[in-house]
């Protein structure tokens, strides 16, 4: 993707809207998520903690993805490569109409 934005759409207490955003020159995708501010911050710290070793990876999660829930997707950092370039795969549920 070119361009991954987390933006928080509103805030209750201590649950939170989140709309995601990827996109790329194929592909444009938004999602809602809800998630409470300890897990938010919680894959924020896992982020922030790859950003001081690009040789590791790492997956977080937004939400459950497994059972009935409501939606979530997940991020997962690949380590670097030799040009320091880090892949993210972003994985979002799709609805159907």
């Amino acid at each position: 993707m070119n361009n991954i934005k987390l933006i928080k759409m509103w805030e209750d207490d201590s649950l939170l809207e989140l709309k995601v955003e990827a996109m790329s020159e194929y592909i444009c995708v938004n999602q809602l998520c809800y998630i409470q501010d300890t897990d938010l911050k919680e894959n924020g710290m896992k982020i922030k903690e790859l950003s001081y070793n690009f040789n590791g990876s790492c997956y977080v999660e937004f939400g459950k993805k497994e059972g009935n829930f409501t939606p979530a997707f997940s991020l997962e950092f690949f380590a670097s490569d030799k040009s320091g370039k880090i892949k993210i795969e972003v994985d979002m549920e799709i609805t159907e109409k």
